[in-house]
């Protein structure tokens, strides 16, 4: 099933649409959006394959979204939807899949449907062959605060850590903790290295937000950030080795450096001699 975002400010056309997509059952249309700002909101939540996008949104220009949207995601599948059929080749720079013109028809939108299993088909690759849904360089990353319903710009700088549970990858910073669905992978190319490093298959650190890092026994490692919130992140084995190899150029105090790296260096030795 194709997961789609609407977003239309006029609600009759907006409940058309939904109904026409909704009988190809080929379309799930997991939220609808009266303006751009909310529209963004909802994407950056939801992260839909396909936005379909009214041309002329109140106060917004549907062109300008899309241009935003595709930053953030530069293989998302846009369709526009709109009465106006002059800005048809200007859509299609944008790499449109399609332009609905209104009145909207039931088999016109069905071969737009068409067009949509057709794209994403050939843009459905591994993780390790695409960059979707994460900014370009030296563009922020998006994210949404669930209780007070807003999104952020966070810069590189501003993550504390990333950690990924319960199918959602959690961003850490200074004050709060945003759930979204960005790939652990990505976020780890997007994010380009140090002072970030990934410690454990499940999460990712800023080196610079370390307050210390505590040894609790055999191969356990936890990482304790200087956020609000103290949290503590744990390390695998292989990530404790990595820390104790980087950690010395960095902010971080001598005593927890010193006590990683003979954490790490005794159970090395343990796992050589299993005897002694």
């Amino acid at each position: 099933m194709i997961r789609a975002l609407l977003i239309e400010d006029e609600p009759l056309a907006q409940e058309y649409l939904r109904r026409l997509l909704h009988e190809t059952e080929k379309i799930e249309v997991v939220a609808s959006a009266i303006s751009a700002d909310e529209g963004l909101a909802l994407f950056a939540q939801l992260h839909p394959d396909v936005v379909f996008i009214d041309l002329r949104l109140a106060g917004s220009d549907g062109f300008a979204l899309a241009q935003q949207l595709r930053r953030f995601s530069p293989q998302l599948a846009i369709v526009f939807v709109t009465g106006y059929s002059d800005k048809a080749v200007a859509a299609f720079e944008l790499a449109a899949v399609d332009y609905l013109l209104k009145p909207l028809h039931p088999d016109r939108v069905r071969q737009t449907v068409l067009r949509l299993e057709e794209r994403l088909r050939n843009y459905h690759l591994p993780e390790t062959f695409t960059m979707a849904n994460l900014p370009p360089d030296e563009e922020r990353l998006v994210v949404k605060n669930i209780a007070t319903d807003t999104i952020k710009l966070l810069s590189k700088m501003d993550i504390f850590a990333a950690v990924h549970h319960d199918r959602k990858t959690f961003i850490y910073t200074q004050q709060e903790q945003y759930p979204t669905y960005y790939s652990l992978l990505n976020l780890e190319h997007w994010l380009k290295g140090m002072p970030f490093l990934r410690i454990s298959r499940s999460a990712i650190i800023n080196l610079e937000a370390i307050e210390k890092i505590i040894h609790y026994g055999d191969r356990l490692y936890q990482v304790h950030l200087c956020d609000q919130n103290h949290t503590i992140i744990e390390a695998s084995r292989s990530g404790a080795v990595l820390l104790a190899s980087h950690l010395k150029n960095h902010r971080l105090p001598s005593s927890s450096i010193q006590s990683i790296k003979t954490a790490v260096r005794a159970n090395l030795c343990k796992e050589k001699n299993p005897s002694s």
